[in-house]
């Protein structure tokens, strides 16, 4: 719970030693023991009121076909030639292709087995934040990943047992789960951020002020989850591991033409 809602700053690594320390007393009894109810491990947060104090419509008005445009695919580029003071979308076919998760992620009892017995992870209930009844609840590690379908599922859908579509999402989960860093390669792209100030798009840019000087973010979740359109502080490299995700992008020079629904 400590990393969930701190981070632990500054205890971090006792944090971490402890927990495995834990772990190594209590080992699972059975085959069973790992078998959790969210009654007894959950701790549930109240339900939140919506973001938006308009009601949403039944279903989000979709961009007009002439105005789809495909994301251009390219060779991983040079970082003089990535770093340009006008960045544009693009996508690096295959980038990940090496990268351990690619494989070892798409199997549930891996990623139990690399986070350990007993863990719990902050989810949210209803699929889109937007939406009456949307809320946030931390469950069982075990749990959340038992409502999420396999990769070859034929449903892709991730359910709790009433129904409700689960999704981590925006979570720092190799903070929690470091170990799940050995998985992946981080891109040298995420050091090219052009110079603060020089964008004239957004010239009041600024990258993370953090340590590492970039977040590192986590989401895992089936079918049924949507990201309603928002804008995000900070460039982004985004790599899709398992699975896949519709993406669609909105130009900065479109922001005055952006508006929540239709109405």
């Amino acid at each position: 719970m400590a990393l969930i809602v701190s981070g632990a700053p500054g205890r971090r690594e006792e944090v971490l030693d402890l927990i495995a320390h834990v772990q190594f007393l209590f080992p699972p009894s059975s085959s069973n023991d790992n078998d959790y109810t969210d009654k007894e491990h959950g701790a549930e947060r109240p339900t939140k009121r919506p973001r938006l104090a308009y009601p949403a419509p039944t279903s989000p008005p979709a961009p007009p076909s002439s105005s789809l445009k495909p994301i251009p695919r390219t060779d991983p580029p040079s970082l003089s030639h990535f770093h340009s003071p006008h960045p544009t979308p693009l996508i690096l076919s295959s980038y990940v292709a090496d990268w351990p998760a690619v494989q070892s992620w798409a199997s549930k009892d891996y990623l139990l087995r690399t986070a350990g017995r007993g863990r719990v992870v902050p989810v949210e209930i209803g699929g889109d934040y937007t939406r009456d009844g949307w809320g946030q609840k931390i469950i069982p590690w075990e749990n959340f990943l038992s409502s999420c379908p396999s990769p070859n599922s034929k449903n892709g859908k991730g359910e709790e047992e009433n129904g409700e579509i689960m999704y981590l999402a925006q979570h720092d989960l190799f903070s929690q789960f470091p170990a799940l860093l050995n998985d992946i390669i981080l891109p040298d792209y995420l050091y090219s951020a052009p110079p603060e100030g020089v964008n004239e798009d957004h010239p009041s840019y600024r990258s993370p002020t953090n340590e590492d000087g970039y977040v590192l973010n986590c989401w895992i979740g089936g079918g049924g989850n949507k990201s309603p359109a928002h804008t995000d502080p900070w460039w982004n490299c985004y790599a899709q591991v398992v699975g896949k995700k519709k993406v669609w992008i909105a130009p900065p020079t479109l922001k005055e033409e952006m508006y929540p629904f239709t109405s």
